[in-house]
């Protein structure tokens, strides 16, 4: 069970991402990797920025910290 610690920081509330899949154009939140928390969780859609990377969370599609910082994306079949 996942358990939301408390609400992360957006970095960029006011981003755009295009997901033709679903679509088009809609507003994609950014978050930077450092801010998240083992227990938190980002909705889709969104993006969180690493040193080296970035993830994309699609509309749908939840990403989840692990308790050891570890990312994951749930997808909903």
């Amino acid at each position: 069970m996942w358990v939301v610690s408390s609400s992360p920081v957006c970095a960029n509330p006011d981003n755009v991402g295009l997901f033709p899949e679903y679509d088009g154009f809609t507003d994609t939140k950014t978050y930077a990797s450092q801010a998240l928390e083992p227990g938190m969780m980002v909705r889709g859609p969104a993006v969180v920025e690493l040193p080296t990377t970035t993830i994309v969370v699609f509309p749908g599609h939840t990403l989840k910290v692990s308790k050891y910082g570890d990312f994951y994306i749930e997808i909903p079949q």
